[in-house]
């Protein structure tokens, strides 16, 4: 049986975040491997400080072992050997890229299947939505590969905007620019501020979990 899909804004950067993670993984952490996939941090990868925190998130509650891999350079078919995967942040169309040249996003799926906990930080959060369009709307600037083709791994039906806390103090048109957005995809866009999350149980199921580990909403991802 698959677990729910964890996406967040900006990782297990809380203990709401952590708890949520532990009430999916259906196991004892220090019988569980998890992998970390880099990607997304062009320039530092396994280095990047987001990365390491959530190696060292992991480690304090007791996982087994955690890896990082870089689909860009290592086999991303060494993911299906992992109890769990995570997707840290960064640039979303150089992470897409490499997940459609390598077959990661297939591969994700297949994981899915198999019943691997799927985590998603920032923009490996998006990736597992129907495309990437939002970060082409919102942070046009990182596509500077100018990838077109934006679909990605259709795991949720619906798309995340993270950091929206962060966006709506940066920009004081943010909700007009999101509701022009929404109006023109035939999916829902949920924004998460930083400290928050949703669980995705299958495309319709989900619930948003605040900072305050409050159950901020249960209900149906489909529009109308």
């Amino acid at each position: 049986m698959s677990s729910p899909i964890f996406l967040t804004s900006s990782g297990l950067e809380n203990e709401y975040m952590e708890r949520a993670l532990l009430e999916i993984i259906a196991s004892d952490p220090s019988r569980l491997r998890a992998t970390i996939v880099t990607t997304a941090s062009v320039k530092w990868k396994h280095q990047n400080k987001y990365a390491l925190f959530t190696k060292r998130t992991f480690d304090r509650l007791g996982f087994r072992l955690t890896d990082f891999i870089d689909i860009e350079q290592d086999d991303p078919r060494r993911l299906l050997k992992y109890d769990l995967i995570y997707l840290n942040g960064g640039n979303p169309f150089y992470l897409l890229k490499f997940a459609r040249e390598t077959g990661t996003l297939d591969i994700l799926h297949m994981a899915y299947q198999r019943g691997i906990t799927l985590v998603g930080a920032s923009a490996g959060s998006i990736l597992f939505g129907p495309d990437i369009s939002i970060a082409q709307t919102f942070y046009p600037h990182l596509n500077l590969i100018q990838l077109q083709d934006l679909k990605a791994a259709n795991l949720v039906g619906f798309t995340i905007l993270p950091h929206y806390n962060k966006l709506r103090y940066l920009d004081t048109l943010v909700d007009e620019r999101l509701q022009m957005f929404s109006n023109n995809i035939p999916y829902r866009v949920i924004p998460l501020s930083n400290g928050s999350g949703v669980l995705a149980y299958d495309k319709q199921s989900i619930s948003v979990i605040g900072n305050d580990n409050r159950l901020e909403q249960t209900e149906s991802s489909n529009r109308g």
